[in-house]
């Protein structure tokens, strides 16, 4: 017959402290659950965070839709102005054959109205010059006067249509070249197809997936604002000292917190 006694088995001893130090511990997780619950409601559902990592790798920069949308407008704007350019260099042509015909019809009253004159001279001076030659040569060219200064207006309203209309083609080529920059600048930087008549086409849907990133990014940006101001970062830390404190191993999951403190609540009870 033996005589051994069953002697319980030792369980682990804790002191005070420790048991009032896991009381906080235990109040400290469910203010972390609580706290975690209201931040999830600003996180990236499992889709966006998805949709946000391949859109950021597409768009390197915070505001990508403001330089995409200018271009998208100057891209549609080309197509009038383009339009706007014919019917001016149509017009410029018009105006030039004015111009010329002006220059020629010019010359030809110029010498009509100084050659008359001269013919009226050579008549008055057989008859007498002394008395009647002057006021001839006067009373010729003035009757030419008129016919010669709407020559010259002419001429001048001419070259000032052609030089309105020259500057105006200047400007509308300028503006061409500026918005055709800008819209080169962001198909090459995107892979978008430069010498297409269609890039209005490739550009809305980029637009349109620039500005989705903007705003899960303005989403991703905000929770973790308030991550940072509700606290729990510094509730987790704290959760994590204390645990490593009884245990002596640290525990970074937060996962695992709950049942970490379990597992020594029921070794205090036993």
């Amino acid at each position: 017959m033996s005589n051994k006694q069953n002697v319980p088995a030792k369980t682990a001893h804790y002191p005070k402290r420790t048991n009032l130090l896991l009381k906080r511990t235990s109040l400290l997780i469910d203010e972390l659950d609580v706290r975690r619950e209201e931040e999830e409601k600003f996180q990236l559902t499992p889709y966006e965070a998805g949709r946000y990592m391949q859109l950021k790798e597409i768009f390197k920069c915070q505001r990508p839709a403001e330089p995409i949308e200018n271009a998208l407008e100057d891209e549609r704007a080309l197509k009038e102005i383009r339009k706007e350019y014919l019917t001016a260099s149509k017009i410029k042509r018009e105006r030039q054959e004015i111009k010329e015909n002006a220059d020629k019809d010019g010359m030809g009253g110029l010498l009509l109205a100084t050659g008359t004159p001269v013919i009226l001279v050579g008549v008055s001076l057989m008859e007498t010059f002394m008395t009647a030659g002057i006021g001839i040569i006067v009373a010729g060219a003035a009757m030419y006067v008129p016919a010669f200064i709407r020559e010259v207006t002419k001429k001048r309203k001419a070259r000032k249509d052609l030089k309105e209309i020259s500057n105006c083609l200047d400007s509308l080529s300028n503006e061409i070249d500026e918005k055709t920059m800008n819209v080169d600048k962001i198909c090459s930087q995107y892979g978008l197809p430069i010498n297409c008549l269609e890039r209005e086409k490739y550009m809305v849907p980029l637009l349109e997936a620039a500005k989705e990133y903007e705003m899960l990014n303005q989403k991703e940006t905000d929770y973790e604002l308030l991550v940072q101001i509700n606290g729990s970062q510094d509730i987790s830390r704290k959760i994590s000292k204390n645990l490593e404190t009884v245990l002596g191993i640290p525990v970074k999951d937060e996962k695992e917190y709950k049942k970490t403190l379990k597992k020594i609540e029921d070794q205090i009870k036993n």
